[in-house]
Order: structure tokens, then C-alpha cells, then sequence
């Protein structure tokens, strides 16, 4: 019987991921995951992929009281009720339009401050529609241990891919794909393996990094004549 080892959610997109025991899935995703994310000066969305290190940053969101409070490393937390809304602002997810509110408080500030550039806090107008693609996202057991398995004889590469380096564009059979390489230790731990230099690649746009459909279909008789 299949079960699940772990869910994510974040209350703001882009930081800390958490580990509930339990969540609540509606028609619309989990209400309280990425009920909030941000926006740049342009009002163009602004996450992980322009500025990796908001990771480090822990929000938590009492939704009862309203109340939100982002944890820095480096400086005291910024909390209070995000109640009070600003202008509103439709964002645009990956062709998909979101509407939202900026939220009147201390903490776009303090966001603005700790990624050098001025960005915007903003609230959904509907819980659960600030995600990539899906309300939903699986990522199966197997799936994990084949990945370990590519490397044999070896320790295990792992961690959070969240910081994006060089912005690339890369040639899938005619069809451009855009996307940033990831900094950490998987394209060295790569490159060794293969024997020569590689370098992983996150695409920006979740599914388009397949040959040619986004599904590929095999009947169980053509593998019997393979």
C-alpha cells in the first residue's frame, strides 16, 4: 500500500520548506501552502531563482490570528498580523495569472534589505493558487533511490537545490529551454563521475526539460517485441 513519508509546505513561496504531520487538501492545494510570495520592483515574481539564499529565511503563519513572522539569520524576526492590504497586483506564474494584494507591514522592508533589492510581499486573493504548475506535487520513494543509485560506491550527494547561479539556455532537438545552473556540490560529484566537466541545470519553466512531449507512452507490445 503506498503511503507518504513527508510533506512540504511553506507559508511564503521561496523559504524554509516545513515538515507537517498533516495537512488538508481541497479542490485548490493545501490553503496555507505559499499563501504568500513576493514580488520584485516591476511587480514580476520574485523567488529562489533570482535570489537563492531566501531560503535561509523561516516564515510561520498562524492562520487563526493572522499572524505572520519571518525569521532571518542574521537579524531579529519581523512579525505581526498581515491583515492590512496594499495595491493590487496580478502575478504572473508561468503564463498563469494570480491575483493578489501587497501586504502593509514591516515585511517588505526587511525582505527588500536582506536581498539587496527592493521587492514586495504579496497575499493571494485565493489561498493555494501561488504554486509552480500543480496544487499537488509528487515525488516517489523510487524516484529518490534510483537517483542514489547512480552513483555506486559512492557517498550520496544531497541537500537543498535552492541557489541558482548562471542563467542558460540550452538546445532540447530545436526547442530552447531556459533555466539557471544550481550551485552546490552535484555538478562537481557529476563531473567526477562522467569524467569530464557538467553541470546540473534547474529548468525555469517545471516540465519543460522532455525530449519532445511532456508524456511518452509505451505499449506493454512493443516492449514484448523489444
Amino acid at each position: 500500500m503506498p503511503s507518504v513519508a513527508r510533506l512540504s509546505t511553506t507559508p511564503v513561496k521561496g523559504t524554509a520548506l516545513h515538515s507537517p504531520p498533516t495537512v488538508t487538501i481541497t479542490g485548490n492545494g493545501v490553503a496555507d501552502n505559499r499563501r504568500f510570495h513576493l514580488v520584485d520592483a516591476r511587480r514580476r515574481l520574485f523567488n529562489g531563482k533570482q535570489h537563492g539564499p531566501l531560503v535561509r529565511l523561516t516564515a510561520d503563519y498562524d492562520t487563526a490570528e493572522e499572524h505572520l513572522r519571518l525569521q532571518f539569520p542574521d537579524r531579529p524576526p519581523v512579525e505581526g498580523r498581515a491583515t492590512e492590504r496594499g495595491e493590487a497586483v496580478r502575478t504572473d506564474f508561468y503564463g498563469r495569472g494570480v491575483d493578489g494584494h501587497l501586504v502593509v507591514g514591516p515585511w517588505s522592508a526587511a525582505l527588500s534589505d536582506f536581498v539587496g533589492e527592493q521587492v514586495h510581499l504579496v497575499a493571494v486573493d485565493r489561498p493555494g493558487d501561488a504554486v509552480d504548475v500543480h496544487p499537488v506535487t509528487l515525488v516517489s520513494s523510487a524516484t529518490l533511490e534510483h537517483l542514489r543509485l547512480q552513483f555506486p560506491d559512492r557517498s550520496s550527494v544531497e541537500g537543498r537545490a535552492a541557489e541558482l547561479g548562471e542563467a542558460v539556455r540550452t538546445d532540447f532537438y530545436g526547442r530552447d529551454v531556459d533555466g539557471h545552473v544550481v550551485v552546490g556540490p552535484w555538478s562537481a560529484a557529476l563531473s567526477d563521475f562522467v569524467g569530464e566537466e557538467v553541470h546540473l541545470v534547474s529548468v525555469d519553466r517545471p516540465g519543460d526539460a522532455v525530449d519532445v512531449h511532456p508524456v511518452t507512452l509505451i505499449s506493454t507490445a512493443t516492449l514484448e517485441h523489444l
